[in-house]
């Protein structure tokens, strides 16, 4: 995301240069001015998705710069800074379109929460250009690193990030590319994370630095992650923590009965049904229904990746699905394709191989 900065003092400029460069991976600041004329001079040559622009300026002030902003570029997003004595004029701007308003003076949290709205109502125009299939598997990638987080997972926290890898690589994705979809994704799930842990750190980092190389970016990122995985950890209960292992190690084990219930795992862990629907909706962020499944449908990929012969029934029947149409509806609603494209994909892959 690209970031302008628009106000008469130099003191502010640098002030908001730093709360931006400590806030979010892929904000680069791209130009400063010091009113709406240099500004509009400025966004003639420069690819700006955000400006964040005072109301208060000589020449031309923030009002008449975000008309005209809106004119020539629609697709920008403006945030305005505004004293309380200005509140009319954030107003005004507020029904020009503007994005969001900062009442002076300016916190790192309340940045950081402007910018999030921002992403919330208009993503970076160059991850919309990709196709619709790595789309697909980074939203899934935000979802598993939000489920994992929430849950104290450190081992598939980390098997995430492994796996979204080795997808770069296979799609061939250069390094520079990568590095900043590593800070696309941290915005995703550090979105999600705040909406049930407001005041959970979001401090900046350097993934997209050209100092660093694409490996040193993602061991950057484990550590972005298991950070905030033990920061919740710290603030959620160790009996709760408990019971979630208790219920994952059991599901690893019974995923293949189609007849577990609810009321079977509460029993292993000595719980009722009830408070165990509510502690794993609380810990992972998903029902324990939707965990099961998850869970179900990832061994079922295991076994259509074996290259056997086995029937697509049998390996529905294996992972706890005693219904096939179920099963095959199911798989497709999750990843975009039946059971047996699946396979036959994978079989392609091996023919390849050979």
């Amino acid at each position: 995301m690209n970031i302008m900065i628009v106000d008469d003092e130099p003191t502010i400029r640098a002030g908001l240069r730093v709360l931006l460069t400590n806030s979010f991976e892929s904000l680069v600041v791209t130009g400063e001015a010091r009113n709406g004329k240099e500004a509009l001079q400025l966004l003639e040559g420069t690819r700006t998705d955000v400006m964040l622009t005072d109301i208060r300026m000589p020449v031309m002030d923030g009002l008449q710069l975000i008309q005209t902003v809106k004119e020539r570029y629609p697709h920008m997003e403006c945030i305005i800074l505004t004293g309380h004595s200005d509140f009319e004029y954030a107003r005004l701007a507020l029904q020009s379109g503007v994005a969001d308003y900062l009442v002076k003076p300016i916190t790192q949290e309340k940045m950081n929460e402007a910018i999030l709205r921002v992403i919330g109502r208009n993503q970076n125009h160059w991850i919309t250009q990709l196709s619709a299939n790595i789309m697909l598997d980074l939203k899934r990638t935000v979802d598993s690193i939000v489920k994992f987080i929430a849950s104290g997972d450190h081992i598939n926290l980390l098997q995430t990030v492994t796996n979204w890898q080795n997808k770069c690589q296979d799609w061939d994705l250069n390094p520079t590319l990568q590095k900043h979809l590593i800070g696309y994704i941290k915005l995703a799930y550090e979105t999600e994370l705040l909406a049930s842990w407001p005041s959970m750190p979001v401090l900046g980092s350097t993934f997209g630095s050209a100092e660093m190389n694409d490996q040193q970016a993602y061991e950057r990122w484990k550590i972005d992650l298991t950070d905030k995985a033990s920061w919740i950890a710290a603030r959620t209960s160790p009996r709760n923590r408990r019971i979630y292992e208790q219920v994952v190690t059991y599901l690893n084990k019974h995923y293949a009965n189609p007849a577990l219930t609810i009321h079977d795992i509460a029993a292993h862990c000595g719980i009722t049904a009830a408070y165990l629907s509510k502690l794993i909706r609380d810990t992972a962020n998903h029902p324990l229904t939707a965990l099961l499944s998850e869970l179900r449908m990832e061994k079922a990929k295991e076994q259509l990746r074996q290259n056997d012969d086995s029937k697509l029934s049998a390996v529905a029947e294996n992972c706890g699905f005693g219904d096939y149409p179920h099963f095959s509806k199911l798989f497709k609603k999750m990843y975009g394709i039946s059971p047996q494209e699946f396979r036959d994909k994978q079989r392609n892959n091996w023919s390849t191989e050979e």
